[in-house]
């Protein structure tokens, strides 16, 4: 694990052609493959070969046969056997595309210009076009699209090369291509064969590797020998892949919410000056080109990830970590295939595991995860992926978290730690940026950064209003604070609540909320002001997880509702993964969930959840308990530990001492600091009254029984197992669920006997006396070697 330091990520480029001292009088001699020593994964190049094959097939294009690599960057046949030389030239947005650069190029290929009359020349280009030029696409060319002065200025400067350039120029043709060349193929590769789009885009991967191949061997080939790649190809591809993958598997995890493609092509409908008001930054802002530059941030991101193949940003909410992740995306579009990870449970990693083995990732086209808000409950398993992909092939790693949610087991391998900083270069930068935008400000920009301590979100809310975000946020509050706007007041509360645990409200459950009010009116007064947004018109949210924090804070200071009671009307209405999600979050920041324990208990006497919901509910509630000791311990280690030892090692030997039953009387001798850290365990507090317990301690045995079989055998022992300890678990009908079960499989049944045994002991008597006899001692012997079974 290291900090990352600044640096510029190494360019792919082609060698520059050495200047030819004689001039060569056939096409042999003109033959160049030097590109072919220079490929480093997808390049621009490869895409927009593959751009050219799927419009061929998609009948756009007359090509019969495509060879990279040939006399230039890709050369093409026509059915009417015509050639075309295709170069490609891939340009940051920043640079210009200028008549010298065209001139320059033709020059470059005057020989086969000139000795073929029937060939042209074709310039592919994402760049900007200067100097008078104009894409011409297919169907005309220079001499037709431009004016005649600037016709007459491009021939003046081919004279030296071209004996009539004006003829040249008739063959000349510009094709812009969109940065999104990449995203727009693989749609089009899907609409072309009439195949579902996780088919083309395998196929479509499959295509880039066929082309990275042919590109590296054309280094040995020679005009007679070159190999190309036909339209046709493109069937053949994709109906490979339909024969040997399971198509079926191959767009789980998309389908079922884990994780889904990055569109570039989609625009956020926002203005400059709302964005800049702060938001939680998504691709659809990028696209939009909403964000402001941070070139060398984004450089040392990409470096990472192209040297250590995983990237972890961390540093406080608002310092533009959101935004640097999907901004390198972007950056890299083209090159990888990126995906955005929107939850990784427990459950969902051997999805997403079979899911990135099912795209046959490989360094030439490589998959990015891309996975924002990390540390999170609803994000758990990406330690596990991480550590099973870290070192493979064509797998990158981008991940974001805040500074409160990092943990060490988010750094996985070589993974690369960046924190986004905001110094007075990049501030005098995004001021600068903003001149040019013509977004006004109102504070200088030194006396804004002086404010910011190191935050974008700050940094911009000074230099646009003159204000500190809090305030701005706070005033908007305090307009809520009047007669006449109370249904307003409740919908931030309860939205401001949620997001700033990174929970947005389904509209129904708003309704759920407050059931009287009309929201229509007061939403759409909310959304105008640009205070709450809503993601596809189903759920609502905040603008930035920092502004509903501070909305969500001033307005609890105006009780009621308290924000204990907020907390626990949200966990009585919410799906039962984002109520766990509020709990678990609400138990970092120590706040009151005794009405949240009181809406889950009422949730599981009323068997309104089934077993797997109502376990993460139980498991949420631990987990709260669990964060309540161990601040509570913190507090004495912090004030008892030996100077030199810092405190979460303390908290770890002194918490194992008391509470695990780890000893460190024989080690006493060896080192006097022994005897020190258990004097600090015999200070450590006992455990406080247990939210858990209390959400169980009035769980009826009918309760238990019938959240138990309203699900798998599988979600029943996870049910069970939650129940440990519990006076609910004394006096759980294990009888009746093992005989609701009694049909499972034999290893099913081996799970569900250990999980009922650890309420029970007397669960073997218990069978057998009722007559279980053989079952009973399989299933046991089984239970006794589970581990083995499972190996």
């Amino acid at each position: 694990m290291r900090r990352i330091k600044k640096r510029h990520r190494k360019q792919n480029k082609r060698k520059t052609r050495p200047k030819q001292v004689a001039v060569p009088t056939s096409f042999e001699q003109d033959w160049s493959r030097a590109g072919a020593h220079n490929i480093a994964g997808v390049s621009f190049q490869v895409a927009v070969t593959a751009r050219l094959l799927i419009d061929a097939r998609f009948g756009q294009l007359p090509l019969t046969r495509a060879t990279p690599e040939g006399f230039e960057d890709i050369d093409i046949e026509f059915r009417d056997e015509a050639r075309v030389l295709v170069q490609v030239k891939d340009r940051s947005p920043t640079n210009h595309f200028a008549r010298s650069d065209l001139t320059d190029a033709l020059s470059k290929k005057s020989t086969l210009l000139t000795e073929d009359p029937s060939c042209h020349f074709v310039l592919a280009t994402n760049a900007t076009l200067g100097g008078g030029l104009s894409a011409t696409g297919w169907n005309q060319t220079l001499s037709q699209c431009l004016d005649k002065a600037d016709v007459d200025m491009v021939a003046a400067q081919l004279k030296s090369s071209f004996n009539d350039p004006y003829e040249i120029l008739s063959r000349t043709h510009i094709l812009q291509v969109g940065w999104d060349v990449v995203e727009a193929s693989r749609r089009d590769f899907a609409l072309a064969l009439e195949i579902p789009p996780s088919v083309a885009g395998l196929a479509y991967a499959r295509l880039v590797e066929q082309i990275t191949e042919i590109v590296v061997r054309q280094r040995s080939a020679t005009p007679d020998t070159a190999e190309w790649i036909a339209p046709s190809d493109l069937d053949a591809l994709a109906k490979r892949v339909v024969e040997t993958v399971d198509v079926g598997s191959l767009d789980e995890a998309v389908r079922v919410g884990i994780v889904e493609p990055v569109d570039f092509s989609v625009r956020a409908e926002l203005s400059v000056e709302d964005f800049l008001a702060g938001v939680d930054v998504l691709p659809a802002h990028i696209a939009a080109d909403l964000d402001l530059p941070r070139p060398d941030d984004a450089q040392a991101v990409i470096a990472a990830l192209l040297d250590d193949k995983s990237a972890l940003l961390t540093g406080p909410s608002g310092s533009g970590k959101s935004t640097l992740v999907w901004r390198t995306a972007r950056e890299l579009s083209g090159r990888v295939r990126p995906y955005r990870m929107l939850r990784l449970l427990p459950g969902d990693v051997p999805i997403l595991s079979r899911w990135i083995r099912l795209q046959e990732p490989s360094d030439n086209f490589p998959l990015l995860l891309c996975a924002d808000n990390l540390g999170r409950p609803d994000s758990v398993g990406w330690a596990a992926l991480a550590s099973e992909f870290i070192d493979r092939p064509g797998i990158l790693l981008l991940g974001a978290c805040r500074e409160e949610d990092y943990r060490p087991s988010l750094v996985v391998g070589r993974t690369t730690i960046v924190d986004p900083i905001l110094d007075r270069t990049l501030a005098v930068s995004i001021a600068s940026t903003l001149a040019d935008r013509q977004v006004v400000t109102v504070l200088d920009v030194d006396e804004a950064f002086q404010a910011s301590e190191g935050l974008l979100m700050e940094f911009l809310s000074m230099l646009l209003t003159g204000r500190r975000l809090q305030q701005v946020v706070e005033q908007q509050m305090a307009a809520r604070l009047v007669e006449g706007k109370a249904t307003e007041r409740d919908i931030i509360r309860y939205v401001a609540s949620a997001h700033s645990a990174g929970v947005s409200l389904p509209v129904g459950v708003l309704k759920e909320l407050l059931p009287d009010k009309d929201l229509t009116p007061a939403l759409a007064v909310l959304r105008r002001e640009h205070i709450l947004i809503a993601d596809e018109g189903t759920r609502w949210r905040g603008l930035h997880e920092l502004r509903s924090t501070i909305a969500r804070e001033y307005l609890h200071q105006f009780p009621p509702p308290t924000a204990a009671t907020t907390i626990g009307h949200l966990v009585e209405h919410l799906p039962a993964a984002d109520a766990r999600r509020i709990v678990e979050d609400y138990a970092r920041l120590d706040a009151d969930l005794s009405a949240a324990t009181g809406a889950i208990a009422s949730i599981l006497n009323s068997t309104g959840a089934g077993a797997d919901d109502s376990a993460q509910l139980v498991a949420s509630l631990a987990m709260a308990d669990a964060y309540r000791h161990a601040r509570e311990c913190l507090r004495v280690i912090e004030s008892l530990r030996p100077q030199g030892l810092d405190p979460e090692t303390a908290l770890l030997l002194a918490y194992t001492h008391r509470f695990a039953g780890v000893s460190f009387e024989s080690l006493k001798g060896i080192n006097p600091g022994f005897a020190r850290l258990t004097e600090i365990a015999a200070a450590l507090p006992a455990r406080p009254t247990s939210l858990r317990d209390t959400c169980l301690l009035n769980l009826s045995p009918d309760a238990v029984r019938n959240i138990a079989i309203q699900g798998s055998p599988e979600q029943a022992v996870a049910w069970i197992e939650s129940l440990e300890g519990s006076v609910a678990a004394q006096t759980a009908p294990t009888k009746e669920i093992w005989m609701h079960f009694r049909d499972a499989p034999l290893n099913v049944r081996a799970r569900l006997l250990a999980a009922l045994r650890s309420l029970n002991p007397a669960v073997d008597t218990m069978l057998t006396d009722e007559g279980f006899g053989d079952l009973h001692q399989r299933v046991h012997l089984l239970a006794s070697n589970l581990p083995d079974c499972l190996d």
